[in-house]
């Protein structure tokens, strides 16, 4: 089941496009999602403990972790779904978990992004000067696109602290009932899109 049927690819421009991950390669992406959660924790000790890029890679890792976790786990009756953000070598850069589920606020579906993570070496710290910029832009601006046709009214996620102001950049906001929750309405404009 794939979360928008007309959009299999997505591109925001000709270096990254979003795709959805087929479960014949969710082995693959496992491992995948291992090296990138142990290349963030690695790179993350190189850095004073509370820094910006300490905290950012720390964030990579445990969502990669996150990744790992729902992959060992998965079943065959989920709603969820993997996406991969790939390069023009199609080289995955980023990785992300989406669910169709009732909308907490209606009885209608809404879009989840439970997990979104970049490649570690695209994390903007000393570490990486030479990185790939945009995977979450572009993941971004594929759910915004997807949701709708799929007559989806919001999108949620529970973001990092280091990403929530990138995602307001996108028009979420929070939903305040102490869950850390954000929500884009797909009614409101956002200045990113």
């Amino acid at each position: 089941m794939s979360i928008v049927a007309d959009i299999t690819k997505f591109s925001l421009s000709k270096n990254l496009r979003v795709e959805e991950i087929h479960t014949k390669d969710y082995w693959d992406i496992l491992e995948l999602a291992r090296q990138w959660q142990q290349m963030a924790y690695t790179k993350q000790n190189t850095f004073t403990p509370g820094n910006e890029a300490w905290s950012r890679l720390r964030s990579c890792g445990h969502i990669a972790g996150d990744i790992v976790r729902y992959l060992e786990q998965i079943s065959p009756n989920t709603n969820k779904e993997l996406y991969a953000c790939k390069d023009s070598t199609t080289k995955i850069q980023g990785l992300a978990v989406i669910e169709m589920k009732p909308d907490r606020d209606s009885n209608e579906l809404a879009l989840v992004v439970h997990s979104l993570v970049t490649n570690p070496e695209n994390i903007q710290c000393a570490a990486n000067p030479e990185r790939i910029e945009g995977v979450g832009r572009t993941f971004c601006q594929y759910v915004n696109q997807a949701a709708p046709k799929a007559g989806l009214k919001n999108i949620y996620l529970i973001p990092t602290a280091s990403a929530i102001a990138f995602y307001e950049k996108f028009g979420f906001i929070h939903i305040n009932d102490g869950s850390g929750t954000m929500r884009r309405s797909l009614s409101q404009p956002s200045s990113k899109l």
